[in-house]
């Protein structure tokens, strides 16, 4: 996950000091044919993934697949298997490794292919001199030993560049490893980062020699997966995580990654989890996102601190952040002498050791246990509660003793049910945003317009807005709203006949939730849309979605709120890899709207909107989709993101539902998609998407005739998704809709738009992205004269469920409010479908929870 890093706070500052406004229009000559950075490579190594274990059949498929496209293959290894479900292939010379990867990618069988990425080591050398550790008292490890200095039945593998087990400090305690590297069964360091790591976790204590490890008599198992310069492959790291497993290993420590995502190294740490061992893994030291396999779900992801206590500037950050723990200046073993080194490779082994330390007093702790022992003793540091830096808090080893068991997950529950009589209402902190904007808007004939503004809080919400239109006309108004309440204005009584743009800015301070609903008959497309406004401004914008062919018309607007004229420049890429770009200037508080069909005609387009000056971007589109008549609109999205969530989702009679991927990046990016279903299973499948290129999956012919919610991840630096569904719903109405992705759960939602009145259907979608904590949801509906009673839902791990709104509210304007009791996040969409004033169709958005 990356932090979003775009403006917000400014008004509409150019609005009353300019009159008429042009727009300019400044042709750019398009550019084609990106360069595909997998072709012309020499060597390969591939990594294919099988729906099912494999046989001697499937394996010699493979192979004759790979003979049969390379027929000059002189010698390369492979089939190998080094998951149940994954083997790697190593090719010595492929002219073009993108057709192999697709051909493989097409066989029956495939689950999904992807390269076998290079992963390092997490650590970086410092002083050698010797000095005081430092960060044993510092997670209260002294206070821990008097409870237990751990037990010689508990093994901590360390997957990493080998261990010294000659080392006077480790010597006694290793156990037989092995050598991946080398496929040997001599796991001996050549680096030196596997020793200094196993010394931090699990060095002999109390022996008069050297240094001791935060467990003194846990048992090491090496295992060997980097070489002498600290790389390795995604491939030997998964082998070394099964190795570690099937050898009794009930911590398995990994201080390496990549910033790629691996669905290989996913199914290794699964296969290690569903084995009862612990993951633990290093976020990595690039200061950016979260390193796989740290990324992964059931790992432990671990960030470094110094000694005071403050994140450690190399840290990675993002929501999959666990815990963090002394990073800076670690003195601990290396081969043949003792030495400092600091990194979150330091870190990691800091909460291996308390981990096994938990094992050794609970033997019959699940890995699940072990987590949330640690978690519920963490010190918390930087701002209150959970955070992308800090995670849960610096890790305690006494605490964590002393935390009691935790309760294991409930099972699985098919449907939340309702409590009425559970009137609490107690939001972990305030709802909504200062300023809103929103791009577009039309009051003209055939179109019905309205912003929906939502006071999710206790105080009363005293709000400017401020409409602005393409020829410099302006209008200004003031509203209160109270508290608890709902607001909705006509745009097309208060700004009638134009394009139209709007900001909502909260003058004391009070945060409100702004959406934008247009129903429209125009072109004989009957139907309706809505878009939730922008809390802040950007320089660029993506979208996934787009499509200018047969029977859809797309424009993109753009709105520049400044004093000053800005440069735009639209690119547009399609699935071929085919770029073209057009610029433009926007003088002051202007709007810009363009037909994408007159720039890129018959094709499945995703666009990148770049300006001088921040601003805000919308996409819509009409259309006749297979005779369902409507239109969509979404924000785009301020930049890619490692991970996107989609709380609705449909694959039943009357409904077609499409993923569209887009990676704006200059290499190639494995898409994992996680389809989750209301009872809780899933299932998996891998797309690659191509540099600088758009990728549309059918999501009926992936999951037929379910209910789902989607989770898309994606290393480097991600990817931009939406969903779109176009329907016949139950029959009397037709049309589509689309949003983007939410880039992380959320404990609050809040969603201002919502209609319970005759002839309009309102359903709030909620998805439990955790696999393994149920989530305790309150719900409130907020309307024009205040907040209805909450209602109590508890929804099972990893389930997805569907409260029809209509059922539980009196008829009308509805805002919605929604949030976790037990700190569980969620990801929250609302659904409506309706035939308002003859205008039949539906709309979807995904809830705004606060920045």
């Amino acid at each position: 996950m990356r932090k979003r890093d775009y403006l917000g706070g400014g008004l509409f500052p150019a609005l009353v000091f300019f009159a008429a406004l042009l727009l300019i229009l400044i042709p750019a000559l398009p550019s084609f044919s990106a360069p595909q950075p997998g072709e012309g490579r020499a060597v390969a190594r591939v990594l294919v993934g099988f729906r099912s274990a494999p046989g001697g059949g499937e394996l010699q498929a493979l192979r004759s697949a790979v003979e049969g496209l390379l027929p000059g293959l002189t010698s390369w290894e492979g089939p190998e298997l080094v998951l149940p479900k994954v083997a790697r292939l190593r090719l010595p010379e492929v002219p073009d490794l993108t057709r192999l990867k697709e051909t493989l990618s097409s066989l029956s069988f495939t689950a999904f292919v992807e390269d076998d990425h290079v992963v390092r080591i997490s650590a970086t050398p410092n002083d050698p001199h010797y000095g005081e550790q430092w960060h044993l008292p510092s997670v209260s490890a002294p206070q821990a030993w008097d409870i237990t200095t751990g037990s010689s039945g508990v093994t901590i593998a360390v997957v990493d560049t080998g261990v010294d087990y000659t080392h006077p400090d480790l010597k006694g305690k290793c156990l037989p490893g092995y050598n991946f590297v080398d496929r040997s069964s001599d796991p001996m360091d050549d680096h030196g980062h596997g020793t200094h790591v196993a010394g931090i976790a699990a060095a002999v204590g109390n022996n008069s020699t050297g240094v001791a490890g935060v467990d003194w008599k846990a048992r090491i198992l090496p295992v060997k997966v980097l070489d002498a310069q600290g790389s390795g492959y995604d491939s030997d790291v998964a082998a070394g995580i099964r190795y570690a497993a099937d050898h009794g290993a009930k911590v398995i420590n990994l201080s390496l990654g990549s910033p790629d995502y691996s669905y290989t190294l996913e199914e290794a740490v699964n296969y290690a989890y569903n084995q009862g061992a612990v993951v633990v893994a290093a976020s990595g030291n690039s200061g950016s996102s979260v390193n796989y396999p740290a990324a992964c779900d059931r790992a432990i992801a671990v960030g470094a601190l110094d000694s005071g206590d403050k994140l450690a500037y190399f840290s990675c950050q993002g929501p999959e952040i666990d815990l963090v723990a002394p990073g800076v200046s670690i003195l601990s073993t290396l081969p043949g002498s003792y030495g400092k080194m600091s990194g979150t490779s330091m870190a990691s082994p800091v909460v291996a050791g308390c981990a096994s330390l938990v094992l050794a007093a609970n033997p019959a702790y699940s890995p699940a246990q072990v987590k949330k022992a640690l978690e519920a003793g963490a010190t918390d540091l930087g701002p209150t509660g959970f955070d992308n830096g800090y995670g849960n808090g610096k890790v305690n080893a006494y605490a964590a003793l002393g935390t009691g068991a935790p309760e294991p997950a409930p099972e699985p529950e098919p449907e939340p049910e309702p409590s009425p009589d559970d009137d609490t209402w107690k939001p972990p902190e305030p709802g909504g945003e200062k300023v809103w904007y929103l791009a577009e808007g039309y009051t003209g004939p055939g179109f019905q317009t309205y912003v929906l503004v939502q006071n999710p809080n206790d105080q009363e919400a005293r709000l400017r807005a401020e409409y602005v239109d393409p020829g410099g006309g302006y209008k200004e108004e003031y509203y209160s709203l109270a508290a608890h309440c709902r607001l909705t204005l006509n745009l097309n009584a208060i700004f009638p006949d134009r394009e139209v743009s709007t900001c909502i800015s909260s003058q004391n301070d009070v945060g409100v939730v702004v959406e934008r609903s247009m129903y429209f008959d125009s072109g004989g497309r009957s139907d309706g849309h809505c878009a939730s406004g922008s809390p802040g401004l950007s320089n660029t914008w993506y979208f996934a979605e787009g499509y200018t062919g047969a029977g859809f018309d797309e424009y993109i607007l753009v709105l520049n709120p400044w004093f000053n004229s800005s440069h735009a420049r639209l690119t547009f890429y399609d699935e071929a890899g085919n770029e073209q770009a057009y610029d433009y200037w926007l003088l002051p508080a202007s709007r810009l709207t363009v037909h994408v069909n007159e720039l890129a005609p018959g094709k499945n387009v995703s666009a990148k909107v770049e300006t001088s000056y921040a601003s805000v971007a919308e996409r819509a589109m009409y259309f006749d989709y297979n005779g369902r008549k409507g239109g969509h609109c979404a924000l785009g999205s301020p930049e890619p993101s490692n991970n996107l969530f989609f709380a609705e989702g449909y694959t039943g009679a009357g409904f077609d539902e499409w993923l569209l991927l887009f990676n704006p990046s200059d290499s190639d990016r494995t898409a994992t998609v996680n389809y989750r279903f209301t009872d809780g299973s899933q299932m998996q499948a891998n797309y690659v998407v191509r540099a600088r290129r758009r990728f549309s999956v059918h999501v009926n012919r992936e999951a037929p005739d379910r209910e789902l919610a989607i989770k898309v991840s994606c290393g480097g630096d991600g990817l931009v998704a939406e969903r779109a569904m176009y329907f016949d719903y139950r029959g009397m109405w037709d049309g589509g809709h689309c949003t983007g992705g939410a880039t992380s759960p959320a404990e609050r939602w809040d969603l201002a738009e919502g209609y319970t009145g005759p002839g309009f259907e309102t359903w709030i979608l909620i998805q439990n992205t955790s696999a393994y904590e149920s989530a305790d949801i309150r719900l409130a509906v907020m309307g024009n004269t205040g907040m209805s009673s909450p209602r109590a839902y508890q929804l099972s791990p990893g389930s997805r469920t569907t409260i029809y709104l209509n059922e539980i509210t009196t008829q009308g304007d509805t805002s919605v409010t929604i949030y976790s009791t037990n700190g569980v996040p969620v990801i929250v969409e609302r659904a409506m479908y309706f035939d308002c004033n003859g205008r039949d169709g539906g709309s979807v958005n995904m809830g705004c929870r606060r920045n």
